[in-house]
């Protein structure tokens, strides 16, 4: 499995690139962050067989649907925590929390609580 910076292969042999990191599972991921210290954020990449273990906060296999993902990877006293969303779910939630907000420290809060039983650990 690999671990891809700002880009990845297509099927088609050619090369894709977008912002954010792209990882064929969650483990090589961690192992990403080990490394660097600074990846947080990723797209977990077609055919990854984690897909249809991850559970999007909205409910539904981060499998279903062919929106896409963003996940979030951190750290807390030792163990490693995923955040799993569908693209359009992880915009919708940062847009929502902005949208309804009068302040920053506001948005985060909302954010915070809307993303809280998402977090699920890493084995």
């Amino acid at each position: 499995m690999s671990f891809y910076r700002k880009s990845r292969p297509r099927p088609d042999g050619t090369t894709g690139y977008s912002g954010y990191d792209h990882a064929d599972t969650i483990d090589d991921a961690v192992e990403a962050y080990k490394r660097a210290r600074s990846t947080k954020h990723f797209i977990l990449t077609d055919g990854s067989p984690d897909l249809d273990m991850l559970t999007c906060t909205c409910g539904h296999k981060l499998s279903e649907g062919d929106d896409g993902n963003r996940c979030q990877l951190v750290k807390r006293n030792g163990v490693f925590y995923v955040l799993a969303q569908h693209y359009k779910c992880a915009w919708g939630t940062l847009l929502g929390a902005i949208g309804t907000s009068h302040t920053l420290a506001e948005a985060g809060g909302k954010l915070a609580r809307a993303e809280a039983g998402g977090w699920k650990a890493v084995a």
